[in-house]
């Protein structure tokens, strides 16, 4: 009988994480990334135009949470011309059931604040997914 208090500190701020920066430069694509992660985090690369922008990146966000990393690819493409983003998948692993996969899944694209078509994509082997301006 009686009351009792609790305390909670909320250590996180409850936002969601900061994006990823690869490259620089005043044109952007903005990606937002999720896994299924299974032995491991999913890996993955960007390029532009064929050129790869920054190192091998890795998915953070469990899509079975809804949650998802964003990603900045920064650089100087506004040329006037079209332009490809590639997102490639690194190292699928599969254990043998749906709940023993590692997928990558690119959820959007947009490009200087455009969105792209063609998302959600699922890479549920290694291999890549095209986007184009």
């Amino acid at each position: 009988e009686g009351s009792q208090s609790f305390a909670f500190t909320d250590t996180d701020g409850g936002s969601p994480p900061p994006a990823t920066t690869v490259g620089s430069g005043p044109d952007v694509f903005d990606l937002r990334v999720s896994q299924d992660a299974y032995a491991g985090d999913a890996q993955y690369a960007v390029a532009v135009d064929g050129a790869q922008v920054g190192g091998t990146l890795t998915a953070r966000a469990l899509r079975a949470e809804g949650a998802s990393d964003a990603v900045a690819v920064r650089g100087d493409w506004d040329d006037g011309t079209d332009h490809t983003l590639r997102v490639s998948f690194l190292n699928d692993a599969w254990g043998g059931t749906p709940d023993t996969d590692r997928n990558l899944y690119v959820e959007s694209v947009s490009y200087n604040g455009t969105a792209l078509g063609g998302t959600p994509v699922a890479l549920y082997s290694e291999g890549g997914a095209d986007f184009f301006t």
